[in-house]
C-alpha cells in the first residue's frame, strides 16, 4: 500500500522541463558524429523502429536480424543515462521520424545514485518531446533489467519500473515491456547464466529472451494501430 501510494504521488508531481542537462555534454560527441556519418552514407527510412539507449542497446549486435522483417535503426551509446537521450534528441531521434522508439535507459541512472523519481521525471521529459514533435510515434520502454552486478539496487530499479509502467498504462501510444520477470528465478534474483563475465551485460541467451518479448510487443502494437 505504501509503495503504491508513493508511485501515485510521483506520477502526480509536475514534470520539470528545466535543468535537464547531459551528464557530460562532450562525452558523446564522437558517438553522435559516428551516427551522423553513418546516416550520410545510408539514411534510415522513415517509419522504422529506433532502438536507443545505453550499453544494453549498443551491445545488442543482432538486433536488426532479431527484429526482421521490421526495419531497425540501432543507436545505442554505452554508459548513457536518460538525460543524454534528451540532450541529443535533435540529432539521434527527431531526424529519423520513427514509427516506434524502443528505449532502454535508467540502469545507469540508478547505478549513479539517481532516485526512482528522478528517472521517471526525466522519462516524462523525453515523452513530452516525442509528443510535441513526433505525435504519431509509439514509445516502448524496456524495463530496467535486474543484473547480478547491481543486486543491491534491485529495489530501486523495481520501483522505477513500477512507476513507469503505471505512467505508460495511461497512454495508448506508450508501452512498458517487462523483461524483468522472464530473467529472474523463484527468489527474484537474475539468472547469472544470462550474463557475460561482468555480470552486468547480457549474453546471447539473454538477448534471445529480449528479442522474443520485444518483437512480439512491436508486432502487436503495429497490428493494433
Amino acid at each position: 500500500m505504501i509503495r503504491n501510494l508513493y508511485v501515485l504521488l510521483c506520477l502526480l508531481l509536475p514534470t520539470l522541463l528545466v535543468g535537464q542537462q547531459s551528464t557530460d555534454p562532450d562525452r558523446w560527441e564522437s558517438a553522435m558524429q559516428s551516427f551522423e556519418a553513418e546516416d550520410r552514407e545510408n539514411f534510415p527510412e522513415p517509419g522504422s523502429v529506433l532502438f536507443i539507449g545505453s550499453s544494453s542497446i549498443k551491445r545488442w549486435e543482432t538486433v536488426k536480424d532479431d527484429m526482421a522483417p521490421l526495419s531497425v535503426i540501432h543507436r545505442g551509446f554505452g554508459g548513457s543515462q536518460m538525460v543524454d537521450v534528451i540532450q541529443y534528441f535533435d540529432r539521434i531521434v527527431l531526424p529519423y521520424k520513427p514509427a516506434d522508439i524502443v528505449l532502454y535507459e535508467g540502469d545507469n541512472d540508478i547505478g549513479q545514485g539517481k532516485s526512482p523519481h528522478r528517472v521517471l521525471s526525466d522519462f516524462r521529459v523525453f515523452v513530452s518531446m516525442i509528443k510535441a514533435q513526433l505525435p504519431q510515434t509509439r514509445i516502448h520502454f524496456i524495463a530496467i533489467k535486474p543484473s547480478v552486478k547491481r543486486l543491491a539496487l534491485l529495489e530501486e530499479m523495481r520501483m522505477v519500473n513500477m512507476m513507469i509502467e503505471v505512467y505508460c498504462n495511461g497512454d495508448d501510444r506508450m508501452n512498458f515491456i517487462d523483461i524483468w520477470n522472464p530473467v529472474v528465478d523463484e527468489e527474484g534474483k537474475p539468472h547469472p547464466e544470462l550474463f557475460v563475465e561482468d555480470m552486468l551485460h547480457l549474453n546471447a541467451d539473454g538477448y534471445a529472451i529480449w528479442a522474443d518479448i520485444i518483437k512480439a510487443h512491436l508486432l502487436a502494437a503495429r497490428a493494433g494501430n
